[in-house]
């Protein structure tokens, strides 16, 4: 299996369990999922919709020079419908990019402007693509975590899905 096929497989595994705790969190009273959490962002659809608006920003808005433009959804979108929506937007974008994904492109860089007032200053910003893969599979799962810990403060089920158990329900055997 190449590096590639492992990309693929990681992100696969990420939006198909991005999707079980969308349910989950369709499942809540409205006032449980927009309340207040004090966690790294303030209500349980905020921090789902960061992780989308994470992937939205460094695959179609940074990979493409275009941070200037990215608008944040998180704090906005107050409905599952609307996150709903944004999802199938970011993931027909994230399939596309990585339909498109060779070695070239995986050892490549691309680079961006950070626009004033961004948390990490203003100025030019190179990224490899590889660092910016590993980087959205790393922010997916952190967040995931952080749900699951919110979630069973309040006794809700937590879909939990394990990589392997994931892989091997496909056929794909590690060894």
């Amino acid at each position: 299996m190449t590096d590639i096929d492992q990309i693929r497989d990681w992100y696969a595994f990420n939006s198909e369990v991005r999707k079980k705790y969308l349910k989950v969190l369709a499942a809540l009273p409205r006032r449980a999922l927009l309340k207040d959490r004090k966690a790294s962002f303030p209500s349980l659809l905020d921090i789902y919709v960061h992780t989308l608006d994470a992937y939205n920003w460094y695959m179609y808005y940074a990979y493409h020079d275009r941070a200037g433009e990215f608008k944040r959804k998180a704090g906005a979108i107050k409905t599952i419908a609307q996150a709903r929506q944004y999802e199938r937007q970011v993931d027909q974008r994230v399939g596309a990019f990585l339909k498109r994904l060779d070695s070239r492109l995986l050892a490549s860089t691309f680079q961006f402007t950070y626009p004033a007032g961004h948390p990490r200053g203003a100025g030019l910003r190179k990224v490899r693509t590889r660092d910016m893969l590993l980087q959205l599979i790393a922010e997916d799962l952190q967040h995931r975590g952080e749900l699951a810990g919110l979630l069973w403060q309040f006794d809700a089920e937590v879909p939990f899905t394990g990589f392997i158990d994931w892989s091997e329900s496909r056929g794909k055997k590690r060894g």
